[in-house]
């Protein structure tokens, strides 16, 4: 299993398999609104998902 945390947020546990961005989408969120890090790095929401990765989701905002 892989845990995501939305900062300020909840924590979930994910199947280990797929990518990240399928991993956000699998909790009814969308994915462009969020960075996400694993061990404190920036990464892309095509990253795939490993066991016992931890993801930390920053919402991001946007407005014009």
């Amino acid at each position: 299993m892989v845990s995501v945390i939305f900062i300020g947020k909840d924590r979930f546990e994910v199947p280990s398999e797929g990518t990240i961005g399928s991993a956000i989408s699998s909790l009814d969120r969308f994915p462009d609104a969020f960075l996400f890090l694993v061990n404190g790095v920036p990464v892309p929401m095509d990253t795939p998902i490993m066991d016992n990765m931890i993801i930390k989701a920053i919402k991001v905002a946007s407005g014009g």
